[in-house]
């Protein structure tokens, strides 16, 4: 029965874990060649204390296991540092590649009861480790104190529990091609939704694409316009829609149908972008065959390596009233098995990440933007602007908030890609999501 329970909860957490990172994009996971990851996929899925020992490689030390999907290269510097400041640990690192068979992994661990002592979850999978029980409380960790409420909110429970130490975060908004805008005679970013559709329909009056983007991150736009609209003004407004005093259909219709009516009608966000990757539509705005895209910050620094001479800037969506809020998420965070069988060690290690030497070279091992102030790391220009909101947490993404995130995500993928393939009015899909999270709520 656990097996089949651990099986069930890793499916949730892969689609949760996909949803939270935006599809295809990068996000946590530093690239890696085709090679590389095979191979590293190939390692064994035991706990892998045995296979530390088998090796001849503890030397009498203790061994903390880790399941990491940062590949061993990536986090060689964090792993070396950890393993020189606590001499009595050595660091078996586990790698699986993000996401599935990261999640294949995990679940086969689980239901062996033998999950390493760190794992990491993402923050669409939370109601799930809780529900699971497989997780510490790290809520005392000293590291919390510099750390953002909505953070540990993400990875915690309504108690103040938290159980994933997550220590960056990822944006995403509008990249735009500056020179397209110049061409079409745009001199500035519009500050309102109206300045943006009207930006749009210049664009396309000058034969120009004003926007492009993945079919799994169309959605994107309608929960930025939400967020600039209504989130900016309240965190927390959508806790509403979980306790039952308001639906979907209340609190999004009048954004949804404004994105709809906005650019998806007239043909600015086209119906092409149903059958284009996040990959493709990323090309497709590196090599300006478009003038705006939007796209997750994991992305950006490879903009200007595949295309030198591109111009180009990163700005959040204009809400209807005129104000503005990125969309992002705490990253990735680490948790520490409830059963793990080192403990200490594991503790050992998250205490050395939150040294400043850890924290540098955590970043430097995920290449994220830290939660954390007071670390020393370079960021790409378009990024750099938004270094300080990042980390007072003035971002948002929609599965923070709601109950069975991974499950509304899911269904709101595909309803705005219905409605997109005019198959589904906007308000017909928000009444099929106050359908689906019904069933869910009744089912708890």
């Amino acid at each position: 029965m656990k097996r089949v329970i651990a099986m069930s909860l890793a499916s949730v957490l892969t689609l949760g874990l996909l949803a939270g990172c935006g599809g295809n994009s990068k996000d946590n996971a530093p690239a890696t060649d085709s090679a590389e990851t095979e191979e590293e996929s190939t390692a064994p899925a035991d706990s892998g204390q045995t296979a530390a020992a088998d090796d001849g490689n503890t030397d009498g030390k203790t061994v903390v296991t880790n399941l990491s999907w940062f590949d061993t290269e990536s986090m060689k510097e964090l792993k070396e540092g950890f393993e020189q400041a606590y001499p009595q640990y050595e660091m078996d690192l586990q790698y699986a590649p993000p996401i599935q068979q990261y999640m294949e992994k995990y679940s086969v661990l689980l239901a062996a009861d033998e999950l390493t002592d760190l794992y990491i979850m993402g923050p669409d999978t939370r109601e799930e480790v809780i529900a699971y029980q497989c997780a510490e409380d790290l809520s005392d960790l000293p590291i919390m104190d510099r750390i953002s409420d909505i953070c540990k909110r993400t990875n915690g429970d309504a108690q103040g529990h938290v159980y994933g130490l997550s220590l960056n975060a990822w944006i995403r908004g509008i990249c735009y091609n500056i020179d397209l805008f110049e061409q079409a005679g745009i001199q500035e970013f519009p500050k309102t939704w109206d300045e943006f559709v009207d930006v749009c329909k210049t664009l396309q009056d000058n034969g120009i694409q004003p926007l492009v983007c993945g079919k799994d991150d169309l959605f994107d736009f309608a929960w930025g316009l939400y967020t600039s609209t209504e989130i900016v003004k309240d965190m927390y407004t959508d806790d509403a829609i979980n306790n039952g005093t308001s639906t979907f259909a209340e609190k999004y219709s009048e954004t949804f149908n404004a994105w709809y009516d906005g650019i998806v009608e007239p043909g600015y966000l086209p119906q092409s972008c149903l059958g284009l990757t996040g990959e493709q539509a990323t090309d497709m705005f590196v090599n300006g065959q478009a003038a705006m895209i939007w796209e997750y910050v994991g992305n950006m620094p490879d903009y200007n390596v595949k295309n030198p001479d591109l111009k180009w800037d990163l700005k959040p969506l204009p809400g209807l009233n005129g104000e503005s809020m990125l969309q992002g998420c705490p990253g990735v965070g680490y948790c520490v098995a409830a059963n793990a069988k080192n403990k200490e060690g594991a503790y050992a290690y998250l205490d050395y990440v939150c040294t400043e030497e850890g924290l540098e070279q955590y970043q430097k091992a995920t290449n994220m933007i830290m939660l954390v102030d007071g670390v020393d790391y370079e960021l790409i220009p378009q990024i750099e602007q938004y270094r300080q909101d990042t980390i007072d947490g003035k971002y948002f993404w929609q599965t923070m908030v709601w109950e069975h995130p991974a499950a509304i995500l899911q269904a709101w993928t595909v309803g705005v890609q219905d409605v997109m393939a005019g198959t589904m009015t906007p308000d017909e899909a928000l009444e099929s999501f106050d359908a689906q999270f019904a069933e869910l709520k009744a089912a708890e």
